[in-house]
Formats: structure tokens, C-alpha cells, sequence
């Protein structure tokens, strides 16, 4: 405890003062949680404790004997996450997005189509590198701050000049979250079919999964009897075609000796049917 003592007496000497911290950790196999308060500037775990979840006044007494440490408490994580969240929310209002979120998502519209301001991607590229100066948290005091400012500057960098083109061409929308649903939905699906986590069949059906995503099975009768059965057939043994080189090495992998007998009568059947047209040959000539 005296080493402790020591490394937040020189911690706040540096900085003037503490940032406390609370994590917590679930040993597996148990129905508790592993509190550990910590000061960030230093990471100094300070104190640890077993508890159950959601045990509010336990974890106050707790705390108690640590709000009476004679060191000025700069922050806490919980006011660095606030202000960060912050800044987020000021990032989603330069960028116009959650004026665009509340629109009807069925009714796509020009996003840049505004009573007060038509706004063009140079315009929110300028208000936003503008934003980006401004948010310059200290990496010792603000660490989730920091961390939120790092990462987005180098996305912006990096992808920046290739996520604005929603302000200038009308009806594109300012995210691919439809499409992701949809891939959500796929996997979804998948697992419900299976039973699996996995969803390795998408690899092979799911270019006929994405056209059939039906909310019911008469919904999906309906689209499937839209195909012409002659059409259907054809399609059908162009699939038996395309997966038979797949299933021919799943069936030697699993069951190597039923396979290894078809492959020899399917030689046999071959060399009869070749031996057959010689022999007609050389009696027509």
C-alpha cells in the first residue's frame, strides 16, 4: 500500500492531480464480477473487490475511504467518456447525420436538398477539418478523448475525401446500413437453417439466398413460383453441374472407399461404352 501511496503522491505532483478509474472482469465460471478501481494517468490499480452485478451501494462503500485521498481529482473516466461522447455528437451534426437518420427510411431523398442550407461535400469537408482543430484532448488527462481523436483522424485522412459524396450526388445516402441489415438478415438465416454458428454455405448458395429473402414462406412461394419451371431445370442442372467437382471431394474426404468404388464404375461404364463404339466402327467399315 505504501507503493501505492508513493506512485499517486508523484503522479498527482506531475500532473496536479488524479483521474480515477473503474473496471470490472468476470472469471468464467462464475456469477461474480472483479471491480478494479485504478488511477489512468499512471495505471495504478488502487483497490479490488468481488462482487455480484448491480450491487450500487457496495460498490459506494467501497469508494468511501478512496474520495478522502488528499489529491485533487482531475477527472474521471466517466466525465472523459462524457465529454467524448460529446464530441461524437458534434462530429454527427457537422456531417449532417442525424438529420438525415430521421428521415423516412423508405423514401430515399436528396440529402443535400435543405430549406436553409444546401450544403456541398467542400462545404462539410472545410466545417469538418475545422472540428478536427479544434479537438486537440490531452492524451495524459483525456485518455478516452484521445484515443476517439486519434482514431478519427486517421479515418478521415485515409477515407475523408470518399465519404462526401452523398452531399453532391442526389439520392445517394450517406451509409451502406441497408446493405448491412441485409447481410445481417443472411447470416441470420443461415444460422436458424443450420443450427450453426458457421455460415460457410453462404459461400456457395449465397448469390440464391439474396434474391429469395422472403418475411414468410408463402411470400417466398410466391417468388419462386415467378420462375418458369423449364428455366428452373435448366438452372437446376447447371447448379448439379457446378457443385458435383465439391461434393465429389466431400464425399473422398468423408468416405473415401464409396467414393474411390464410384470413380471405378463410373471408369468401367466409360470403357465399356468406348470399347462398344470401336467395335461398331470396325464392323460398319
Amino acid at each position: 500500500m505504501a507503493h501505492t501511496q508513493d506512485k499517486l503522491a508523484a503522479t498527482a505532483r506531475e500532473h496536479g492531480g488524479l483521474i480515477w478509474a473503474i473496471d470490472a472482469l468476470q472469471p468464467e465460471g462464475h456469477g461474480t464480477l472483479l471491480y478494479v478501481l485504478y488511477e489512468v494517468l499512471s495505471g495504478t490499480p488502487v483497490s479490488g473487490i468481488q462482487l455480484p452485478q448491480a450491487q450500487g451501494q457496495q460498490l459506494i462503500e467501497w469508494l468511501q475511504p478512496y474520495q478522502k485521498l488528499p489529491y485533487k481529482v482531475l477527472a474521471t473516466l466517466a466525465s472523459d467518456l462524457e465529454e467524448a461522447h460529446q464530441w461524437l455528437r458534434r462530429i454527427a451534426d457537422c456531417l449532417r447525420y442525424t438529420e438525415d437518420s430521421k428521415r423516412n427510411p423508405e423514401n430515399v431523398t436528396n440529402i443535400i436538398q435543405t430549406h436553409s442550407l444546401p450544403l456541398t461535400s467542400l462545404q462539410v469537408r472545410h466545417e469538418m477539418e475545422e472540428l478536427l482543430q479544434k479537438f486537440q484532448p490531452d492524451p495524459q488527462q483525456n485518455p478516452a478523448q484521445f484515443a476517439l481523436k486519434k482514431k478519427l483522424q486517421r479515418l478521415w485522412d485515409k477515407y475523408g475525401t470518399n465519404l462526401l459524396h452523398c452531399y453532391d450526388v442526389p439520392g445517394l445516402p450517406p451509409d451502406n446500413l441497408k446493405m448491412e441489415a441485409m447481410f445481417s438478415r443472411l447470416r441470420r438465416n443461415q444460422r436458424r437453417i443450420s443450427g450453426r454458428k458457421s455460415t460457410v454455405e453462404l459461400r456457395d448458395f449465397g448469390q440464391y439466398q439474396v434474391l429469395f429473402l422472403a418475411e414468410s414462406e408463402k411470400q417466398l412461394l410466391a417468388q419462386i413460383q415467378q420462375v418458369p419451371i423449364t428455366e428452373y431445370k435448366i438452372q437446376r442442372r447447371r447448379l448439379a453441374l457446378s457443385e458435383a467437382p465439391r461434393q465429389q471431394k466431400h464425399r473422398l474426404h468423408h468416405d473415401p472407399v464409396s467414393a474411390i468404388q464410384s470413380l471405378v464404375h463410373q471408369h468401367q461404364e466409360i470403357l465399356s461404352v468406348l470399347e462398344f463404339q470401336a467395335l461398331s466402327y470396325q464392323l460398319d467399315s
